[in-house]
């Protein structure tokens, strides 16, 4: 570091993207039709992510890894019900 003494330099990078960026665009790259309906074709893609993750895991307990099974995908809030509405 230049013969600096107990000094560093930190460069972070960070890339915000609101869940249309994510879900939509990241899920449906190019198709415009799934992209503005992606809040209904998600919970089907997830499922499918979903049972290849399972897969994954049970072939690396098989070879002896330790899987955290205490995970819990994030909440996509697009997709929650909202609250008891006032009437």
């Amino acid at each position: 570091m230049g013969g600096f003494v107990d000094k560093a330099t930190y460069l972070i990078t960070v890339s915000l993207k609101n869940e249309y960026a994510f879900y939509g665009l990241g899920f449906f790259p190019g198709d415009v039709k799934k992209i503005d309906n992606w809040k209904a074709l998600l919970p089907a893609e997830l499922k499918k992510y979903h049972a290849d993750r399972l897969k994954a895991e049970i072939a690396l307990i098989a070879r002896d890894y330790t899987i955290d099974t205490d995970y819990q995908d994030p909440a996509i809030k697009a997709l929650q019900q909202p609250a008891d509405k006032p009437h």
